[in-house]
């Protein structure tokens, strides 16, 4: 298990918590930094193989109980252990939060740039819309582009 990101937290600021099977969370977490210049209040928590399940969740949820304001949970697969785990004890959540699984890129971009901004509503719907549109099968736009979709070739 290992935890990334600026552990400096503003406590008026939701947080992000990004939760993953290995380096994906710390990815995508450098990817936002290149994109924004800004991960404040933002951090990652992996999973790595031979992690005790155990002290995972308790990390999981001493890490979101660190943003008082709310905290905007992004975790990498629905039915993997950390989503489970999430489920396993969200009912002793006391701050406001909003979980979603199937993180990507477009999901987390959105709410790091609306959390200041938006209510918990407006950013559940944004997250989801970003999350449905930034998924491309790019042969179309191939075949847009050239006319014929050059893939199907051998």
């Amino acid at each position: 298990m290992r935890i990334a990101g600026n552990v400096e937290i503003e406590r008026k600021k939701p947080g992000i918590l990004l939760i993953s099977h290995g380096e994906y969370a710390v990815g995508l977490l450098d990817s936002v930094k290149l994109i924004t210049g800004n991960t404040q209040n933002t951090l990652a928590l992996i999973l790595e193989a031979g992690d005790d399940i155990e002290k995972f969740k308790e990390e999981m949820f001493t890490l979101i109980g660190k943003f008082p304001a709310g905290v905007l949970i992004f975790l990498d697969l629905f039915g993997g252990t950390p989503s489970n785990q999430f489920l396993l004890g969200a009912n002793k959540i006391t701050s406001p939060f909003l979980a979603f699984c199937g993180m990507n890129l477009p999901m987390v971009l959105e709410a790091v740039t609306m959390r200041k901004t938006s209510t918990f509503d407006e950013i559940r719907e944004m997250v989801l819309e970003a999350g449905r549109e930034s998924i491309v099968y790019l042969n179309d736009c191939v075949k847009q582009l050239y006319g014929e979709s050059i893939s199907d070739k051998p």
